[in-house]
């Protein structure tokens, strides 16, 4: 009984309000698994440069084995998927799929945010009575 006691008193209680403020913003998660993967996920990582954006976002960079040489490179914002190249072993073809990958995602973050902000205009809100 004591111990429960103790132990109810080392737990921080938490505010729902205060989990919900809580947020990682543009966070890049590497999930390659060959050399070629890698070196993608870091000359993507490298070009990349956070644009200014209201929106929360973050990037995962997945691979996926495919048969004979190369993997297939595919690139996500949250869910959506932007990006599905098949890659080679050879590094001039992997540093030109990752510039090709980080103007794809930039010009969709910035796209994504403008069409944020076009739904949020006064034109577009409404309160649902005709």
């Amino acid at each position: 009984m004591f111990s429960q006691a103790v132990a109810q008193q080392q737990v921080p209680d938490l505010d729902q309000s205060d989990a919900e403020g809580i947020e990682i913003n543009g966070l890049i998660v590497d999930e390659t698994i060959t050399k070629a993967g890698r070196d993608f996920y870091e000359l993507f990582f490298q070009q990349w440069t956070t644009p200014v954006s209201t929106i929360s976002y973050s990037l995962f960079i997945r691979e996926r084995p495919m048969n004979g040489l190369g993997s297939q490179i595919v690139v996500y914002i949250n869910e959506t998927e932007i990006f599905n190249r098949a890659a080679q072993p050879r590094y001039d073809v992997v540093e030109a799929l990752a510039k090709h990958a980080v103007s794809i995602a930039y010009q969709y973050v910035q796209n994504y945010e403008s069409i944020v902000q076009q739904l949020g205009n006064e034109d577009q809100q409404g309160s649902g009575i005709f």
